[in-house]
């Protein structure tokens, strides 16, 4: 029995905690800072940066693609429309820096005026991008479910590169099928951890799985095995 209680007594303490969090939950960042993979440098700083549709957004010209990606992520998750035309008190901005080593370096800064994404190229900006969303809510990810007017992100500085320069992931369609929405998840999630390379295994003994109209016998006879 006082074992019993003792669980029960557990489980109560656990449940108010986690309502008292929730409570509280709106005067703190909707996100935490675990990255994945773990930046290089990271240094954490008070302050919170506050995302909402008075947020401007300004880029160098050869960062315009990654800028606009990030816009319609933010815009495609939540009600919230970043500007892009008139000034505002806080903005994020997209930088080219040539001193920046690694084409897929970047550097992150957050302050609560400001989040500067500075790289040496297309890539390096659009990991950066990567990092900024997993400080973002999980909602985001849902398609226009976050119903928030803003976003506190926390503040700190990112720098980061990668280790390796062909990081990829394996996806076996040759004897595992998988819609074409499945396979858009995926790579999205692989860009999302900052996988740069795709590994698509297509074709093996158990079948032809491409279509190539050239050689239709390939679908024709090449796509079956009898013994499958």
């Amino acid at each position: 029995m006082n074992t019993f209680r003792r669980i029960t007594q557990i489980i109560l303490c656990t449940t108010l905690l986690a309502l008292l969090t929730a409570c509280f939950k709106e005067n703190k960042p909707t996100n935490d800072t675990s990255i994945i993979p773990i930046p290089t440098e990271q240094i954490i700083k008070k302050g919170v940066f506050n995302l909402n549709s008075d947020t401007k957004l300004t880029f160098d010209d050869h960062l315009k693609s990654v800028a606009y990606f990030f816009k319609s992520y933010v815009e495609n998750g939540s009600s919230i429309k970043l500007n892009t035309n008139s000034a505002a008190k806080n903005g994020i901005h997209f930088k080219i820096d040539s001193s920046i080593f690694n084409d897929e370096g970047y550097q992150l800064k957050i302050t609560t005026d400001e989040i500067l994404i500075s790289a040496k190229s297309e890539k390096g900006a659009f990991y950066a991008f990567q990092s900024l969303r997993q400080l973002l809510p999980a909602d985001f990810e849902k398609q226009d479910t976050y119903d928030k007017t803003h976003i506190a992100i926390q503040c700190l500085e990112i720098k980061d590169a990668p280790r390796f320069s062909y990081r990829g992931m394996h996806l076996d369609v040759g004897r595992h099928f998988f819609s074409v929405d499945f396979i858009k998840k995926y790579i999205n999630l692989m860009a999302m951890i900052k996988m740069n390379t795709f590994h698509w295994h297509l074709t093996e003994d158990q079948g032809w799985r491409i279509e190539i109209k050239k050689y239709p016998k390939l679908q024709e006879i090449a796509a079956f095995r009898d013994e499958t």
